[in-house]
């Protein structure tokens, strides 16, 4: 993040306690030269003057430093000129007013009693002439401490309803990156880490050393990587609510290895879903590629005629869902039993089956791959089933092309 970028960001928070700061030192010297004319139009009473000019300084000075704790000072030196300084009513009754909001702000109660505190100085004040009267009344005041309060109020509640928008958007934007390192980086070591134990069985015992360090730092580099999943998706709330498919292209693009196909960053940022059919035959056939020089054997049947329409999004869920799927191949079935992977373009549906034969001992991962794209499907209607036994392992999903959310 650059300075100015950090700037910006700061500036909202700060424009209304610089504009509080500006008002209190207006309202300061404005009390200051109406105490100074009642000075020099009775000088008999001098200290008295002289004492409420100087403590009316440094109550604004500090409300204007130090708002939470200079407006109590405020409301203090505010009651004591009501009823016994009788100076400068009206700067003080404007102070008191930004110093009761501002308590307002923080704690609505103590800002209710700041604000009794007011009224009652104000009902047993000797110079209650001075105060804004309706009819003949002191009604008028109560009622502008309870706006002050109620405007406070919402300016507090609004300020909260854009901190916690601010705390969703970034949580979501969390669960993305989370998606795309599981997608793409946790699949790509694990591929890394496939073809160095591949190699180990069967390189020249002066290559074994170098395969295996390979193998450490893949295996090292994921372990990482799951750490970073975990602590982006620590608030499972959010990571629910993301659903796999929005993606800012200027940032996928970055995740985007050129394994994954040969489209440059502006090609896959103006592409269309049917555009994109073409990655995602690229993907199979790099995926089956990989695997099958690792020692996996298997077949990939398609059915259907590709769709004429189909979502940017949609696709986005369907060439994710494919790399998972070979994905958790490379991670959990066994080399030699072989998988097929049935993919089928229906009239309203993407429809993919696979089927392989777990290993004995799989390593569980994180597990939240497959979860999160279940938990898309079926908010989108799809279907998702999932048959698991110690020699068998299937699974069976369709994505509709329409993304109708419920």
């Amino acid at each position: 993040m650059t300075a100015h970028t950090s700037m910006l960001r700061r500036l909202p928070h700060a424009m209304p306690r610089t504009a509080l700061a500006a008002c209190t030192c207006v309202l300061a010297i404005a009390a200051t030269v109406n105490i100074g004319v009642d000075w020099a139009i009775d000088d008999s009473e001098w200290a008295r003057y002289l004492c409420c000019g100087l403590v009316t300084t440094v109550a604004a000075i500090w409300f204007a430093y130090k708002p939470q704790q200079g407006s109590y000072v405020i409301i203090a030196v505010a009651v004591g000129d009501f009823l016994i300084g009788g100076t400068a009513f009206a700067p003080m009754l404007i102070l008191a007013l930004l110093a009761t909001g501002s308590i307002g702000y923080t704690s609505l109660v103590e800002g209710v009693l700041s604000g009794i505190a007011l009224l009652a100085a104000v009902f047993f004040s000797p110079y209650t002439v001075a105060f804004p009267v309706i009819d003949d009344s002191l009604l008028s005041f109560p009622c502008l401490v309870a706006l002050t309060l109620s405007i406070s109020a919402l300016i507090r509640r609004n300020g909260e309803r854009q901190r916690q928008l601010q705390r969703e958007q970034t949580l979501l934007a969390n669960a993305g990156i989370a998606q795309r390192l599981h997608d793409y980086t946790t699949n790509d070591l694990s591929d890394i880490a496939m073809m160095a134990d591949h190699q180990l069985a069967i390189c020249d015992s002066e290559q074994r050393e170098a395969w295996s360090s390979v193998k450490n730092l893949a295996l090292d580099a994921l372990t990482h990587t799951r750490k970073a999943i975990r602590t982006l998706e620590s608030d499972k709330t959010t990571v629910k609510r993301y659903n796999g498919t929005k993606t800012d292209d200027r940032h996928q693009n970055q995740f985007v290895s050129p394994r994954h196909g040969n489209a440059t960053p502006m090609q896959v940022s103006g592409a269309t879903g049917i555009d994109r059919l073409g990655e995602l035959n690229e993907l199979i056939a790099t995926c089956r590629s990989n695997l099958a020089a690792n020692g996996y054997t298997g077949e990939v049947i398609r059915f259907g005629t590709e769709p004429t329409q189909l979502g940017d999004a949609t696709a986005t869920l369907v060439i994710g869902l494919v790399r998972e799927l070979f994905g958790n191949i490379a991670k959990h079935a066994r080399a030699y039993a072989g998988y097929i992977m049935l993919i089928s373009w229906a009239d309203a549906a993407f429809v993919i089956e696979l089927s392989d034969v777990p290993k004995p001992s799989a390593d569980a991962g994180l597990r939240s791959g497959l979860e999160r794209y279940r938990r898309t499907i079926e908010s989108m209607q799809g279907q998702w089933n999932v048959e698991s036994a110690d020699d068998h392992w299937s699974i069976h999903a369709e994505v509709p092309y329409r993304r109708t959310i419920c």
